[in-house]
């Protein structure tokens, strides 16, 4: 396997694919394009056809740089993520449990039964209250005080600010 590295991100070759009973990606992909027309369809009026008046060089350049975007952000907060959870465990937390606990934390609030995502989705509250609930959590998964569980927080970069988002 070859490694190269740059300043900021590591690249190296991946080992080959393990035949699975996942779905098979070609078919998301498919869904997804049929779904991109109809899009487009609705927005334009019209599907993607040749000679259409814009130059599809520059409109694919211009994607691909997007993309390129999109993929470096993905690999930065992927790295970032998992420079969190190793310093968590570091510090005996397990992040992952601790938005589990939350979230169970909020269904007990909202006296709601458990939610079916996989992930504590809490996009829709505020940064300080996904914060308080963090706090609570640790506190009550730990033998920590709220100080001590807002100290760790913040120290590990999960101070008052958006959800943190494990995989």
């Amino acid at each position: 396997m070859t490694e190269t590295k740059s300043q900021n991100a590591e690249v190296r070759d991946q080992p080959p694919p393990i035949p699975n009973e996942g779905i098979p990606v070609w078919e998301l992909v498919i869904a997804d394009m049929k779904d991109r027309d109809n899009v487009g369809r609705e927005r334009y009026g019209t599907p993607l056809q040749t000679f259409n008046g814009r130059d599809a060089l520059t409109d694919a350049y211009q994607e691909a740089l997007d993309l390129v975007v999109y993929m470096r952000q993905a690999i930065e907060e992927e790295a970032q993520r998992q420079t969190t959870l190793a310093a968590a465990a570091e510090a005996g937390l397990d992040l992952v449990t601790v938005d589990h606990v939350a979230e169970a934390l909020l269904n007990a609030e909202n006296r709601q039964g458990p939610k079916s995502p996989k992930w504590l989705n809490l996009s829709d509250y505020t940064a300080r209250y996904v914060h308080d609930l963090r706090i609570a959590a640790i506190v009550a998964m730990t033998e920590r005080t709220p100080s001590e569980a807002g100290v760790l927080l913040a120290t590990l970069g999960l101070g008052v600010q958006p959800a943190f988002k494990p995989r």
